[in-house]
């Protein structure tokens, strides 16, 4: 355990505001991106693929967090729609 070379973390991305803008706004559209929405997102913006798909991870799981915090605060007020996931609105088709 001790003996392996130890990996050197990579620094945390800073995202441009004109970057954040467009993740932001292709996250209110659809909160779970394919594979090839996230590549094109990225060669787009000049980010690595999986900052991207981290960055949209993330965002999601904040969501869930400012939703359960919302419930706690507020209990009679009922809760935001969910996010959409474009597979659960061509199956309603």
């Amino acid at each position: 355990m001790g003996n392996e070379p130890t990996k050197k973390r990579k620094r945390r991305t800073s995202f441009t505001p004109q970057a954040l803008e467009v993740l932001n706004s292709h996250f209110e559209r659809n909160t779970h991106p394919s594979g090839a929405e996230i590549t094109a997102l990225a060669e787009q913006l000049g980010y690595e693929r999986e900052v991207v798909r981290i960055w949209f991870c993330n965002k999601r799981q904040a969501l869930k967090n400012t939703v359960r915090m919302m419930a706690k605060t507020s209990p009679t007020a009922p809760p935001p729609p969910p996010p959409t996931h474009p597979s659960l609105n061509q199956s309603l088709n």
